[in-house]
């Protein structure tokens, strides 16, 4: 585990400790979970649930739904038990330590979200744990969505945050399989001069049609958000991280 020691990340209306897991809340992963939108669902699984950051952002957004983190590392499993209890949130969260290859659940979910290790390309960390939350060494990223899709109710989705070079994947997969239709993807970039480095792609059980949105240009200029993203951002994160 990292020695530094890492303060909890405030949002507007819940406190992430996440000095624990492998891999700390990131820019990246507030946009993916503003971003990310379900037809109200009863039901939530979040996949690789970490500091359970995803959670709490569908907790705000589906206050009435039933949330599950399914996380493998007993530190963040750990950290995610704390963070439900120090935000008085035990009656619709709790997290379970489960790998998400040999996991069963009891009944398919309605919505399926999922930030998932896709850093395969980079040199391994020598940290195991944070290895393995970075780093796709055994599969692909289209063979973990095929199989979530397992886990999903007939009207159900899947948001997931995908590399931009993978996109052409997830489209491909769109074409070829036909339980799982792609509803639409977006782009995610660092400037507007920047190429695109992260897409969210949201997939459906029920036909629908694939759209492309615009991309998300993240930042003005170096620390400055663009005024869309703050305006996607401004209900979850604080003032002073709007800036």
């Amino acid at each position: 585990m990292p020695n530094k020691k890492r303060r909890p990340f405030e949002l507007k209306h819940f406190t992430i400790t996440q000095e624990k897991v492998s891999l700390p809340v990131t820019t990246d992963a507030c946009i993916f979970g503003a971003l990310t939108q379900f037809d109200n669902p009863r039901t939530l699984l979040d996949v690789g649930c970490g500091s359970g950051l995803l959670m709490f952002m569908m907790h705000q957004k589906y206050p009435n739904a039933q949330i599950l983190g399914l996380e493998k590392h007993p530190e963040s499993v750990q950290t995610v038990n704390e963070n439900i209890q120090w935000n008085q949130t035990e009656t619709h969260m709790r997290v379970q330590e489960a790998d998400w290859w040999t996991f069963k659940p009891e009944k398919p979910f309605d919505a399926l979200i999922c930030n998932p290790p896709f850093f395969s390309q980079q040199l391994p960390s020598v940290e195991t744990s944070k290895r393995n939350a970075r780093h796709t060494e055994n599969y692909e990223l289209t063979d973990l969505l095929l199989h979530l899709s397992e886990w999903l109710s007939p009207e159900g989705g899947i948001s997931m945050l995908i590399p931009c070079d993978i996109l052409p994947q997830m489209e491909e997969l769109d074409r070829n399989t036909p339980w799982l239709y792609l509803d639409h993807s977006q782009s995610i970039q660092a400037f507007a001069h920047s190429k695109p480095h992260l897409s969210v792609v949201h997939f459906q059980k029920k036909i629908c049609d694939y759209r492309k949105l615009e991309p998300l240009i993240v930042y003005e200029s170096s620390n400055k958000l663009t005024s869309e993203s703050k305006l996607l951002l401004e209900a979850f994160l604080q003032e002073r991280a709007l800036k």
